[in-house]
């Protein structure tokens, strides 16, 4: 490129000059439409391939990948443009190759990085995009009305489809705990839990994770943690034929009455609460203060009683809707030839005034890749499906405690083994409890009873920014 200096650009405009600083205090600016970019578009860039071979040594090599197919957004509002698809890990944004289109033939100028200086733009010179790079339009009827873009190529930092966990901490808070689940609520992670006397209450910030005994200011029997549900934003309990609810884990309000005969805090989505009356299933959309009856297809001897998680994940569809998931054991001392979780399927849909309707969704026979029945069951939603751990199996089986993470995509039809997400070294056969749960950032938070450890995770794509890619003003 060649620098752009002041006499050029008087034989080029006729009519004004051009400062070769972008910061100029005494020229008065009016931004025109004649001044835009109206696309962005990259060539074939250059890739470094990471290998790793069958003994586990590194390798790379270079390659190119054509590009032109990421598009790039442009925000005229906030004049920036980038990509929202990140393109893959190891392609150098140090040398792009690049078309970028101006309206009205408008004059395409880049600041160097270093200083205010500008070059003219040229669709065959390499730019450096390792940092976001700054575009001056102007315009070719006046020099004095231009416009300034900010352009950043992203690229990935991470593979897809990645998984780790990382301990971040211990806590002996955990080690009397012979049962227990977590929340993440209003950026606190809270878990509930028993040594079999009395319940115990525990809470950190995600940034901290720095856990201290907490004391709710309502009394909750030893079993409270089996009643609980929680959103992002508020923790709810099931307790003396009330709803309490709770936005930091210590003060409770109560919101409602349980509805008769109620025996288990089933769940909650963003919209509604649910439980478990007897032969029913109940729901509420103001949390507690009414109820309505859900219909089910099947006996309701099926529905679960202990172990009882609900799931939900966005129907692709229609957005606001959801798939539900219900997830639990039968008892034990009724059901005792029982070898599997029961799955119950519902959809539940944004608006819609008429009652919800609970399928019955396991098979009596030939599902090979059915979840057991495990006791201290532990079961999340994540990556558009569902993650399950247990402990052993609650009736006859050779399930060995904590050896896998179970994985559906498919409702809780079907449990298969993610190596994915494989348990951290030491989990597998350990019989001590464990708490599984997601917080709204998609970390997965994984606590270990038997040592108070506390991991955490994230599928690396959850994790990555999520541009915009419609702009009103």
């Amino acid at each position: 490129m060649k620098r752009l200096f002041l006499p050029l650009v008087v034989l080029f405009a006729g009519v004004s000059m051009l400062s070769s600083c972008l910061k100029d205090e005494d020229t008065t600016v009016s931004l025109s439409d004649d001044t835009a970019i109206t696309s962005f578009k990259l060539g074939t860039l250059k890739r470094t391939v990471h290998l790793l071979g069958s003994k586990g040594q590194d390798s790379t090599y270079v390659t190119t990948l054509d590009c032109s197919k990421y598009k790039f957004y442009i925000d005229q509002i906030n004049r920036r443009i980038y990509n929202a698809d990140s393109l893959p890990v190891g392609v150098h944004a140090d040398k792009v190759i690049c078309t970028v289109t101006s309206k009205n033939s408008g004059i395409i100028l880049l600041k160097n990085l270093a200083g205010d200086s500008v070059k003219y733009y040229s669709s065959t010179d390499s730019i450096d995009f390792s940092t976001p790079r700054q575009f001056r339009i102007i315009s070719t009827n006046n020099v004095n009305n231009y416009a300034d873009y900010t352009v950043s190529v992203n690229v990935h930092q991470q593979t897809a489809n990645t998984f780790s966990w990382d301990s971040v901490t211990t806590s002996q808070l955990f080690t009397p705990l012979t049962d227990m689940r977590g929340f993440a609520v209003n950026n606190r992670l809270l878990v509930y839990g028993t040594d079999g006397n009395r319940l115990h209450a525990l809470a950190a910030t995600q940034g901290s994770v720095a856990f201290s005994a907490i004391t709710p200011d309502i009394t909750l029997p030893a079993d409270a943690y089996m009643q609980m549900a929680a959103t992002s934003e508020a923790l709810y309990v099931l307790y003396g034929g009330k709803i309490y609810k709770t936005t930091n884990g210590v003060n409770f309000s109560a919101t409602g009455t349980a509805p008769s005969g109620a025996t288990r805090m089933a769940g909650s989505t963003a919209s509604y609460l649910y439980v478990l009356a007897g032969s029913k299933v109940m729901r509420s959309a103001d949390e507690g203060a009414t109820w309505e009856a859900c219909d089910i297809d099947d006996d309701a001897s099926r529905l679960p009683a202990d172990n009882v998680w609900l799931c939900y994940r966005n129907k692709i569809t229609n957005d606001g809707d959801y798939d539900l998931c219900l997830v639990g054991n039968r008892d034990a001392a009724a059901y005792p030839t029982d070898t599997h979780a029961v799955i119950w399927n519902a959809i539940e849909e944004a608006g819609n005034a008429h009652s919800l309707q609970w399928y019955f969704s396991n098979s009596d026979n030939g599902n090979n890749y059915a979840l057991p029945a495990m006791n201290h069951l532990q079961v999340v939603s994540y990556n558009n499906g569902m993650l399950a751990i247990g402990g052993s199996t609650i009736t006859t089986g050779n399930i060995t405690p904590y050896d896998r993470v179970y994985e559906s995509l498919d409702g809780g039809v079907s449990w298969q083994r993610d190596t994915l997400y494989n348990l951290p070294a030491g989990f597998e056969g350990n019989t001590s409890v464990k708490a599984l749960f997601v917080d709204s950032s998609n970390w997965l938070w994984l606590i270990d009873a038997s040592n108070g450890q506390v991991w955490k995770g994230r599928l690396s794509q959850l994790g990555w920014r999520k541009e915009p890619t419609s702009f009103t003003e």
